[in-house]
């Protein structure tokens, strides 16, 4: 395994190499002994789950290996790292990792620690509820149990909502943790960003459901250590996944069944933000 120091040199000799290689078509070859490490989330089933035998699955697993195999990187070459959505802007400052793939929404605030890619996805908060539920939007939870991660900003804006202000707020430490609260009945609904919410109502078919009443808009961005010269490159790489079929291939298998509506793929520009 390389330093710190010599995987970035590395990342950045490749990436150098890469814009020509997306021009010409031919990939970017990295040398044997590197290593591209890409954070992910472990929890987040249809985005990016780990598997029992340790590997990486979901929608955003696929569009990080496709860009990590579009910059020349061999699949044995490519460690996928779980990372707490709290440390993604630190792993990247510091060179934990070189790449975050994981439902990682572009900001402005985030935006002044770390450059983004994309979006790949456009997603936007939503509810997860019993199959059986009469909730049928955000406008039917006055009165009702809502779920969401502790201190987020999805759980601020149902408090914020005119249309919701009697909801009863509960935070957990995740939006995994909503989710048992629902299966045991404890809460009436959990919200966080559709994309998110569908790989939970996959999982739990027979019991739980998307409400599809999206009330916000999110854009989905692949995070890059800030001052990378290499966002158009990775920009390019993406709209390629768009354009081959590769993205609508792989939302369909992880999201597709989930009552998660797919969306119209993005514009990869590196510049949405909220």
């Amino acid at each position: 395994m390389f330093s710190k120091a010599a995987r970035a040199a590395a990342v950045l000799a490749v990436l150098a190499t890469s814009v020509s290689a997306c021009s010409n078509d031919d990939d970017a070859k990295a040398s044997d002994d590197a290593r591209i490490v890409i954070g992910v989330s472990d929890a987040r089933p249809g985005l990016s789950a780990e598997k029992a035998d340790g590997s990486f699955s979901g929608f955003d697993v696929d569009m990080a290996s496709y860009v990590a195999r579009r910059l020349g990187w061999s699949d044995r070459q490519v460690t996928f790292r779980a990372l707490p959505d709290d440390d993604r802007e630190q792993a990247l400052s510091t060179g934990e990792v070189d790449m975050v793939v994981s439902a990682y929404t572009i900001t402005t605030e985030r935006a002044k620690a770390v450059d983004f890619a994309g979006p790949y996805l456009v997603a936007g908060q939503d509810l997860l509820v019993a199959r059986k539920s009469e909730i049928s939007g955000p406008r039917s939870l006055n009165g009702k149990t809502v779920c969401g991660t502790r201190g987020s900003a999805e759980l601020a804006r149902v408090q914020e909502a005119e249309f919701s202000r009697r909801a009863v707020l509960k935070g957990a430490d995740d939006i995994a943790a909503c989710v048992d609260l629902l299966l045991a009945g404890r809460v009436d609904a959990v919200t966080t960003d559709d994309a998110v919410l569908a790989g939970f109502a996959k999982k739990h078919a027979t019991r739980l459901r998307l409400v599809g009443s999206p009330f916000s808009t999110d854009y989905y961005g692949i995070g890059l250590p800030q001052g990378s010269p290499d966002v158009a490159v990775v920009n390019d790489i993406l709209q390629r996944a768009i354009d081959d079929g590769t993205w609508q291939a792989s939302f369909d298998r992880h999201l597709g069944a989930s009552g998660f509506a797919a969306p119209l793929p993005p514009v990869p520009s590196g510049t949405r933000a909220r």
